[in-house]
C-alpha cells in the first residue's frame, strides 16, 4: 500500500494511498485528532495486508477514524459498519466514503457514533479489524477485545495491530483461548484471534497462572510504567503528601523518556495482564520501584520478583530504598537496615517528600537452586 501526503490545508490535510489488491487509488481527507491525518497509518497498512476482504463478510471497523478500512473492505463487497467514539471521525469517514466509491458500494457502509460496541446492536460480523490507542492504558483495548468476542460470528476473526506484544498476546489468547501473530515491521504486530465457539476461553477459570519474565532491554517502557502509575495511586497516592506524589511522578515522567531502568514483569496468562513490576537500575543492583495489583497480593508475587532480579544480577548485593510501609516485606527475604537505629528497625530518611528505610542485601548466585513454581502465600508486596 503506498501512501503520498498530497496538500495541506490549516489543518486539514488530503493524502493518497492504493491498498494492496486495489486498482484504483483512494484520496483520503482527515484533520488534526483524527486517526490518521497527515497519511496513512503503517500498521493500519499491515493489518489490511494481512485480511482478505470477501462479499460474503460483514465486517466492523472499530475505531474507524477515517475510514480507510471499511472504504477498502466496501471495494472488495463486504457489508461494512464503521464505528468511532469521535462525531468528527465518523463524518470525516462519511465525506472519504462519498469521495471514493461508488454508490452502490456506499450503500454497503453503515456509519455510527459508539464508544467501542456501546452503540453497536448488531452482532454476527464474521471481520472485526482495529488498530487501538496503544499510548493509553489497556482499558481500551480490553473492552475492544472482549467486546469484539461477543460480537463475532462463530468462525470470525478479530485483526489488531499495536507496537505491544505481550500484553496482547495474553489477553486475546485468554479470551479467544489462541491468537496469531506476525511481526509486520516499523515495530508493529499484526493479531489475528479467531472465535472457535460461544463462551470465552477463560470464562470458566477461576484460577490464575502468574508467570514471571524479565522483560528485554529496548522494549517500550510505557505499558510497564503505566501498570506502576496507576498502582501507585491507588496504594500510595492517597497518604502521601503533594510534593512526594509529584516527585514520584517526576520520576515516572523521567523514565519515560530515558532508559534508566530495566524492567521485571508478572503477568497473569489465564486473564492476559500485568500484575507485577519490579523496576531495577540499569546496573542489577538497586531495586528502584516494586508494584503489585491488588488483587494479587499475599500470593508471593513481589518475593518472586526480587528473586528474577538476584537471579540476573551479578552484583554481590542489592539495595533499596523501601517505602516504610512496605518494610516488613524486605526484612522476610532478608534486607537489612543500613543504618538500624536504636531500635534496629532502620531510620526513616524523607527526601523531596518522600519517606523510605535504606536497605541492603548480599545475593547468593547459586543459580541452580533458584526457580519460579508456585507463589508463597504471605508476602506483603506493597511498595
Amino acid at each position: 500500500m503506498a501512501s503520498e501526503t498530497v496538500k495541506e490545508k490549516n489543518t486539514e490535510y488530503e493524502y493518497k494511498l492504493k491498498p494492496a489488491g486495489l486498482d484504483r487509488d483512494l484520496v483520503i481527507k482527515s484533520a488534526e485528532g483524527i486517526f490518521s491525518p497527515r497519511r496513512a497509518d503503517k500498521g493500519t497498512e499491515a493489518m489490511l495486508r494481512e485480511c482478505r476482504f470477501e462479499k460474503t463478510d460483514n465486517v466492523l471497523d472499530l475505531g474507524c477514524g477515517a475510514g480507510i478500512v471499511g472504504i477498502t473492505a466496501a471495494i472488495y463487497g463486504s457489508k461494512v459498519t464503521m464505528v468511532d467514539i469521535d462525531p468528527a471521525a465518523v463524518n470525516y469517514s462519511a465525506l472519504n466514503v462519498s469521495a471514493n466509491l461508488s454508490p452502490a458500494e456506499s450503500a454497503r457502509i453503515s456509519l455510527l457514533v459508539s464508544d467501542a460496541f456501546e452503540n453497536i446492536t448488531e452482532t454476527g460480523f464474521t471481520k472485526i479489524l482495529s488498530n487501538p490507542p496503544y499510548h493509553t492504558d489497556f482499558s481500551v483495548a480490553r473492552r475492544f477485545i472482549e467486546g469484539a468476542f461477543s460480537h463475532l460470528c462463530v468462525g470470525g476473526v478479530l485483526y489488531m495491530v499495536t507496537k505491544r506484544l505481550e500484553w496482547y498476546k495474553n489477553k486475546l489468547s485468554s479470551v479467544f483461548g489462541g491468537v496469531k501473530v506476525k511481526e509486520a515491521g516499523d515495530g508493529y504486530f499484526v493479531f489475528r484471534a479467531e472465535k472457535r465457539g460461544g463462551t470465552p476461553y477463560n470464562a470458566n477459570k477461576s484460577h490464575s497462572h502468574v508467570k514471571f519474565r524479565s522483560v528485554p532491554d529496548g522494549t517500550d517502557p510505557s505499558g510497564a510504567l503505566d501498570f506502576v502509575l496507576n498502582a501507585f495511586q491507588k496504594s500510595l497516592a492517597p497518604v502521601w503528601t503533594e510534593e512526594g506524589i509529584n516527585t514520584f511522578n517526576n520520576l515516572i515522567d523521567h523514565a519515560r523518556i530515558l532508559p534508566v531502568f530495566r524492567y521485571f514483569e508478572a503477568y497473569d496468562d489465564v486473564r492476559g495482564k500485568t500484575v507485577g513490576i519490579l523496576a531495577a537500575d540499569n546496573t542489577l543492583s538497586h531495586l528502584s520501584l516494586l508494584f503489585v495489583d491488588a488483587a494479587y497480593r499475599s500470593r508471593g508475587i513481589g518475593k518472586r520478583l526480587v528473586e528474577l532480579l538476584e537471579r540476573e544480577s551479578s552484583s554481590i548485593g542489592l539495595s533499596v530504598n523501601a517505602e516504610p510501609s512496605a518494610l516488613p516485606f524486605y526484612l522476610k527475604l532478608r534486607f537489612h537496615p543500613v543504618n538500624p537505629g536504636p531500635e534496629g528497625s532502620g531510620v526513616i530518611d524523607e527526601k523531596d517528600g518522600i519517606r523510605s528505610v535504606k536497605l541492603y542485601k548480599k545475593i547468593k548466585h547459586d543459580k541452580n537452586k533458584w526457580q519460579v513454581i508456585t507463589p508463597a502465600a504471605n508476602a506483603d508486596d506493597r511498595t
